[in-house]
């Protein structure tokens, strides 16, 4: 296996790794972002974006196709819950 060289490596493919990854592009830094997973995550990953952070992605030029995913995947009276484990006790909801 050849060896590739990049000056950031970011090792993760979630939100925060993805988040990472878009604003080294958008100052055009060369990087590589690496994930074990092969496919997308089952279960959300952002409930809601606080100000700020709606700010960071903005400024990236995001905003706009994030408020159009939202509308489109938002479901009123959703819920967050902490559990045990996936298919174990229910510890609390937020947002319920």
């Amino acid at each position: 296996m050849r060896g590739r060289r990049t000056p950031v490596l970011v090792g993760g493919g979630s939100l925060v790794g993805l988040s990472t990854s878009v604003l080294l592009a958008s100052h055009g830094v060369p990087h590589l972002v690496v994930e074990s997973h092969p496919g997308t995550a089952i279960h959300p990953r952002a409930a809601s974006f606080h100000q700020r952070t709606m700010e960071v992605f903005r400024s990236a030029g995001l905003q706009g196709d994030m408020e159009k995913v939202a509308a489109r995947e938002f479901r009123e009276g959703g819920a967050i819950v902490a559990c045990e484990r996936l298919s174990g006790k229910e510890l609390a909801y937020f947002y319920r």
